[in-house]
């Protein structure tokens, strides 16, 4: 149970950091002046992406906006939604804030689907660990619905926690982005960055939080064991 625990509070801090990273990455092209967003994706991204991806993605503005602004709301109220204290507190809140966030779970995938497709920065194989991952994350918010729909809470939240963990791990990717290129100099292909990292950062984000996922379901069946023994 100490595990559990430690594991839930760990886990928390380190969705609450790339919540942090993902609504900047979601709201800094609106929120800082032009000059001071370019530098900083200068900086954080390298000028090549910089250079080319900002303004592809900016050539589509209305699905810009879904997957920027909306995206920053979805990983906000998910911090939110995992926090035991407020499902504790605020059970109405939670109950609608779900239903939102299941709806933003699809803008965010759809919306990161055809920007793979109309403007992908690594090219066409951009579309593959995109689509994949997208998909995913679709087919957990609807076995999440289901098995709410149901009264499985257990299921639920295993399941949406699958689906969150497509939409934390953008910020991972970013991460991994980071930290591949300052450990290069910036000196490999960029689009073979990206590539790595958007394979990477899923893989790994989706992991942790399997991990956690067996280790929460095993403590389940310990507990229904010790229950059904007295």
């Amino acid at each position: 149970m100490k595990n559990i625990k430690t594991l839930h509070k760990a886990g928390y801090a380190a969705a609450i950091i790339l919540t942090v990273i993902g609504v900047y990455a979601c709201l800094s092209r609106y929120v800082l002046p032009t000059s001071t967003h370019i530098w900083l994706s200068n900086i954080l991204y390298g000028p090549e992406y910089t250079q080319k991806a900002l303004p592809a993605l900016a050539s589509k503005p209305g699905i810009e906006i879904v997957h920027r602004l909306l995206g920053a709301i979805y990983l906000i109220i998910g911090l939110l939604q995992f926090s035991p204290r407020f499902r504790k507190q605020r059970p109405r809140l939670h109950k609608t804030l779900g239903k939102i966030f299941m709806v933003f779970s699809i803008t965010a995938a759809v919306s990161g689907m055809l920007f793979a497709v109309l403007v992908p920065f690594a090219g066409f194989l951009e579309v593959f660990p995109i689509f994949t991952f997208a998909f995913f994350m679709l087919y957990a918010t609807y076995r999440a619905y289901v098995h709410i729909r149901r009264g499985e809470v257990m299921a639920h939240r295993e399941w949406i926690a699958r689906s969150y963990a497509v939409g934390l791990g953008i910020a991972t990717i970013r991460v991994m982005v980071l930290v591949i290129n300052y450990l290069t100099a910036f000196k490999l292909d960029q689009p073979q960055v990206v590539m790595v990292s958007l394979w990477g950062g899923w893989v790994l984000t989706l992991g942790a939080v399997e991990v956690y996922n067996q280790m929460l379901h095993a403590e389940q069946q310990k507990k229904l064991r010790a229950k059904a023994v007295v």
